[in-house]
């Protein structure tokens, strides 16, 4: 492993054992206070093991500093997100048991790293959805917070490349102010509708998988019961002890049955945002990202209120792109510079094409 790895490995433990801390003091509920606390003392056990490697090593490492990324999902839990930035910790445990698991074959880490990490996610969306299983093979990232970032970076990018192609084409204050509007409403609406009917679609998907369930329960309870038997086998259960618990579900009523194989065989979880509440969610923030660009040009379409508003756009692609970096495990910096460079692009190329076009129109 080399030294690079290994100081990785070390900062990302103490901005794990750093976030569970905050989390720990946010929770109102004992039993989960105990669990955040027990995570974090366990970080920061394995950062004390990637210390002693890196002593081993003869590695230097700075005093450990919360990380920007770590700092700014911290911002959010304290700011009323803190069920999203659980989720997210999911995904970030399940990404480093990939790592460790390699990296334990290798021997090149001690395997109690890989084993705890896999536990940690496993709690987590215990706590999350009341489900378990290999978490760092499938998870689902941000709920509400994915919503409102990816809905404001859609309704800033579009509305900003709409509206400097309206500059671009020399149009007067009225036309751009006008063009930004109709922009603004239009992915608004768009984004919120879309948002909708998907959710909608997905969940009457769910409610017709979950009736065909209901039904196979109904006709032919013992195959449903094997079934469900079968699915704890494969999740490493002796087939008596799966046989067990199979039947004791069964037993226990019609509905914890129905619950339990709507869990383990279909994979549905009954934490779903409802469809209204997330069309509405994600047209709001397309409204307030497609909102940016235009705020400067209602006082003016001078080239200071122009410039303004280039720079407002560009920035706030900046910040964007940052807050995305908590769900794509990337860098905060790379990540707001890689859509500080779309942003850019859409400006360069929506005011080109209004350039363009109107020369060739001859408006």
């Amino acid at each position: 492993m080399n030294s690079k790895t290994l100081l990785s490995h070390y900062y990302d433990e103490g901005d794990s054992a750093y976030i569970y801390s905050v989390l720990e003091k946010l929770s109102r509920s004992r039993k989960q206070k105990q669990i955040f606390h027990e995570l974090k003392e366990k970080e920061l056990e394995h950062q004390q093991i990637f210390a002693r490697l890196l002593y081993k090593n003869k590695i230097k490492s700075e005093p450990y500093r919360p990380s920007l990324k770590i700092k700014l999902m911290a911002w959010l839990a304290k700011s009323g997100f803190a069920a999203s930035i659980l989720k997210i910790r999911i995904f970030d445990e399940s990404r480093e048991v990939g790592t460790y698991l390699v990296e334990a074959n290798q021997k090149n880490l001690p395997g109690t790293v890989a084993l705890d990490e896999a536990s940690h996610s496993q709690i987590l969306q215990k706590m999350t959805t009341g489900r378990t299983g290999e978490t760092w093979h499938h998870h689902e990232t941000g709920g509400m917070l994915r919503n409102i970032i990816y809905g404001f970076n859609d309704g800033l990018t579009a509305n900003f490349g709409l509206i400097m192609g309206v500059i671009g084409s020399a149009a007067n204050h009225q036309a751009i102010l006008i063009s930004g509007l109709a922009g603004l409403i239009a992915d608004t609406l768009s984004m919120g509708s879309s948002s909708f009917l998907a959710a909608t679609s997905e969940k009457e998907v769910q409610l017709h998988e979950i009736a065909l369930e209901k039904e196979e329960m109904t006709l032919m309870p013992e195959a449903e019961q094997k079934e469900l038997s079968l699915i704890y086998q494969s999740k490493g259960y002796s087939p008596k002890l799966a046989n067990k618990i199979a039947a004791d579900i069964m037993a226990g009523g019609k509905k914890l049955a129905l619950s339990e194989m709507t869990t383990q065989e279909l994979g549905i979880s009954a934490e779903n945002i409802p469809p209204l509440q997330e069309g509405i969610v994600t047209g709001l923030s397309t409204m307030f990202g497609a909102l940016i660009p235009l705020l400067p040009l209602f006082f003016g379409a001078s080239r200071f209120h122009i410039v303004l508003a280039f720079f407002i756009s560009m920035l706030t692609h900046f910040a964007v792109g940052a807050l995305r970096s908590i769900f794509t495990g990337r860098g905060i910096i790379r990540s707001g510079l890689d859509m500080f460079i779309i942003g850019l692009g859409v400006a360069a190329i929506g005011y080109g094409l209004g350039y363009i076009i109107t020369r060739l129109a001859f408006f």
